[in-house]
C-alpha cells in the first residue's frame, strides 16, 4: 500500500536545460580528391574556457525528497511564495496543482507541492492557520506568502487574474501581515509629485511620538508610482493612483476593513485625530 497520497503527487520537477552544439563545417578548397577534410583546430592554450550560464533558480529543485513542511520553509527563505494543495486523495486534486504549476511558473518565484491533510509534519501549519485538517474542504490550495500569511484560497483552477491578486508585492504583502496580527494600520500614500507630503510625515511622526498611538495602530506606506502596487490601491479605492495630486491617508482595521474614508491633503495632528475617532472602537485600546 502507497504512504500518504501525497508522494504520489510529488512536484514536477521543472529542468532548465543549457546547452548547446557547436558543428563547424569545414570549408571546402579546391577540387583535388586526395585531399583531406580538415581536422577542427583545438583552442589556444591561453583562451579562457567558455563561460557557462547558471540556470534559474528553480523553486521545486531538490525537493523530492523533503517533507511539506521543509519545502514551504526552504521557499520562505529564499523570499518564494508556495501553493500547497491540500487534499484526501481526490484525483481533481492532481488537475488543480497541474493548473496551478503554470500559472505559478508564468509568474515566477513561486514553488508548488501537493500534500494529504493528513501529513504529520503539517500539523504545526494547521495549528497556526486555525485550519481542522479533517473538516478542510478538498482539494483546496493555499497561497503562503514568504512572511507565513496566507493571501489566497482556491478550491478550484482560478482565472490567472484572480491568482495574481494572491500573490501580492513588497507593500501591500507588509500591510497584510499587519492586519494578520490583529494590528489596525495607517497607509500612508505618497508620490514625489503628491503634494502635503512633508508636513503629512512631519504630523504621523508626532502622533506615533505617543505611544498610546505606537499601541493602536501601526504606519506603513503604499506608494502611489509603484505599478506592482495599482491592483491593492484600487482595491483601497484609490482608483487612478498616477493622477493623484495629493498625499492619502487610509486607516484600515482587521481582518481587511477599511474603517475611514481616505484623507487627501496636507495633514496635522489635529487633523489625524479626528480622521481617525471616526473609527471608534475598530482603532484598538488607548486613545489619541
Amino acid at each position: 500500500m502507497r504512504r500518504s497520497l501525497w508522494i504520489a503527487m510529488a512536484i514536477a520537477v521543472i529542468l532548465a536545460v543549457f546547452g548547446m552544439a557547436h558543428a563547424g563545417e569545414a570549408e571546402k578548397k579546391g577540387t583535388d580528391p586526395e585531399q583531406k577534410a580538415p581536422v577542427s583546430e583545438a583552442p589556444p592554450k591561453d583562451q579562457p574556457p567558455a563561460e557557462k550560464k547558471a540556470a534559474p533558480a528553480d523553486p521545486t529543485a531538490g525537493t523530492e525528497s523533503k517533507t511539506p513542511d521543509k519545502v514551504i520553509a526552504d521557499n520562505r527563505a529564499k523570499g518564494f511564495y508556495t501553493i500547497l494543495v491540500l487534499h484526501k486523495g481526490e484525483d481533481s486534486a492532481e488537475e488543480l496543482l497541474a493548473a496551478l504549476e503554470l500559472l505559478a511558473k508564468e509568474a515566477g518565484k513561486i514553488g508548488c507541492l501537493a500534500a494529504s491533510v493528513k501529513e504529520a509534519s503539517l500539523d504545526a501549519l494547521f495549528k497556526s492557520l486555525k485550519l481542522d485538517p479533517e473538516v478542510i474542504p478538498t482539494p483546496l490550495a493555499l497561497a503562503l506568502a514568504p512572511n507565513g500569511i496566507v493571501t489566497g484560497a482556491f478550491r478550484s483552477t482560478p482565472k490567472a487574474e484572480k491568482f495574481a491578486e494572491a500573490i501580492l508585492p513588497e507593500q501591500p504583502l507588509a500591510i497584510r501581515k499587519a492586519l494578520s496580527d490583529s494590528k489596525s494600520v495607517i497607509i500612508k500614500m505618497q508620490s514625489p509629485k503628491t503634494s502635503g507630503n512633508e508636513e503629512t510625515n512631519k504630523a504621523l511622526g508626532e502622533y506615533f511620538a505617543d505611544p498610546k498611538n505606537q499601541a493602536k495602530f501601526t504606519l506603513l506606506p503604499l506608494d502611489l508610482d509603484k505599478a506592482e502596487n495599482v491592483r491593492f490601491l484600487k482595491q483601497l479605492t484609490i482608483a487612478d493612483p498616477g493622477q493623484e495630486k495629493q498625499a492619502i491617508l487610509i486607516a484600515m482595521a482587521p481582518p481587511l476593513t477599511i474603517i475611514s474614508k481616505p484623507y487627501r491633503g496636507a495633514a496635522s495632528k489635529a487633523v489625524l485625530n479626528t480622521f481617525l475617532a471616526s473609527c471608534g472602537s475598530a482603532c484598538g485600546p488607548g486613545s489619541t
